[in-house]
């Protein structure tokens, strides 16, 4: 039975047969020929081609109809979802610093185009398999590709993806007065990461491993490949709950980032933590966010030396409506209007206005 129709009763009569042409793979059988010629031995056909076949059907069709069964099993389109996509980029790095007798600055661009394809299809019982690759070019790069394979079932997912990370602008080309001189030799880094969650109702949680090679370090005032890389490992939960018209957001993550020889990567903090609560009214979208960033290492903009940052948390008030693909926001940001560096020896915005908008191609 095929989706519900018994075709058992049904048999194929082929109308014509069309056979691809084909040669055979042969060996020599010498190991216990005792006299005469070599013998050779056929092991195979090799087909060029496959093969084609007209069948004959009825005036019932039901021949017809139980190949268009088998084939939508096959390649069921509703079993299978993809998407393609083109992107384009321009960074641009342009400033210039001076703050008491430190000054630092950088001007320069980056272009990169993007190609991306993603496909999903539906197995068994509802088990999901993804494959997604993306082909980026660069314009101070070489051309970049990076790839994601996984399988969700259940609640349960699995994932294994290749990536990379360019260094910024200024670890390439930035320069200061105390010495500092970007490297426009670095290169990517190569990171290869792993993760497995699980979620069932409002929450989400994931286990992840990362490794990183080429790791961009900084190094005798500049910035340095190490061919070691590193590793970074932790877990995320996520919570999101609608609660009398209220939407309610949580994400949490811990995360242990080091080096190879055993010392904490800069700038990335043990705990960082995101968390809202928005309500619309009338076709408005009103939302508050608290943002914390947890403690962490850095570099002393001034002694160049290591150090330890205390944590930051701030709290933004946003307004926005959606568009179609046009999403218009305006906010007010840093509303306690927090004095901090981030990174060090760079001064973030206190309390802020911004509005602007935000397409999706």
């Amino acid at each position: 039975k095929l989706a519900g129709h018994d075709f058992r009763a049904i048999s194929l009569k082929a109308e014509s047969v069309l056979m691809p042409g084909r040669t055979v793979n042969v060996q020599p059988k010498s190991a216990d020929q005792l006299y005469g010629p070599v013998r050779e031995l056929i092991t195979g056909p090799l087909y060029a081609d496959d093969i084609t076949m007209t069948i004959q059907s009825t005036s019932g069709l039901d021949e017809r109809m139980m190949l268009e069964q088998w084939q939508e099993l096959a390649f069921n389109k509703d079993t299978y979802d993809y998407s393609v996509g083109w992107e384009y980029n321009e960074a641009s790095a342009d400033f210039s610093t001076n703050i008491n007798s430190y000054q630092s600055s950088v001007n320069e661009n980056r272009y990169t185009t993007g190609l991306f394809f993603e496909v999903d299809k539906e197995y068994f019982m509802g088990t999901i398999l993804s494959f997604s690759s993306r082909f980026d070019s660069i314009s101070d790069f070489d051309n970049q590709i990076s790839s994601r394979i996984g399988i969700s079932h259940d609640g349960y997912r699995a994932s294994y993806s290749q990536g990379y990370r360019l260094p910024t602008l200024y670890e390439m080309y930035g320069i200061d007065s105390y010495g500092y001189q970007g490297n426009a030799n670095l290169n990517a880094e190569d990171i290869d990461s792993y993760e497995v969650g699980y979620k069932i109702g409002n929450f989400d949680t994931a286990l992840f491993y990362i490794e990183e090679s080429n790791a961009i370090t900084y190094s005798n005032s500049s910035y340095v490949n190490v061919a070691e890389g590193g590793e970074s490992k932790g877990a995320e939960v996520s919570y999101s709950k609608s609660i009398l018209g209220y939407d309610l957001a949580s994400n949490i993550t811990y995360t242990e980032a080091k080096l190879n020889n055993g010392n904490e990567k800069l700038r990335r903090p043990t705990w960082v933590n995101n968390s809202s609560i928005s309500k619309n009214i009338n076709d408005l979208n009103y939302k508050v966010s608290m943002n914390y960033y947890g403690d962490h290492k850095d570099i002393d903009s001034s002694t160049f030396q290591t150090i330890d940052k205390d944590s930051i948390t701030t709290f933004d008030l946003e307004l926005n409506q959606t568009m179609e693909n046009k999403m218009f926001y305006l906010g007010l940001y840093n509303i306690t209007d927090e004095k901090y560096e981030q990174p060090d020896g760079y001064n973030q915005l206190g309390i802020n206005f911004q509005a602007g908008i935000r397409i999706t191609m």
